[in-house]
């Protein structure tokens, strides 16, 4: 589980496409259902699983 940024608003904030693109390139997928804002459009929680 992580949270992801979905827009900036700080420099080095790590977006939610750079982790989805790490993340599977190590062999991960997201799971859709496990989705949520953080309560604001700029910051999400998610979960990762292994393929």
């Amino acid at each position: 589980m992580t949270e992801v940024g979905l827009k900036p608003y700080y420099e080095g904030h790590t977006l939610k496409a750079d982790i989805d693109n790490l993340l599977i390139d190590l062999g991960f997928k997201e799971l859709d259902s496990s989705f949520e804002l953080n309560g604001f459009d700029f910051e999400a929680n998610t979960v990762y699983i292994r393929r």
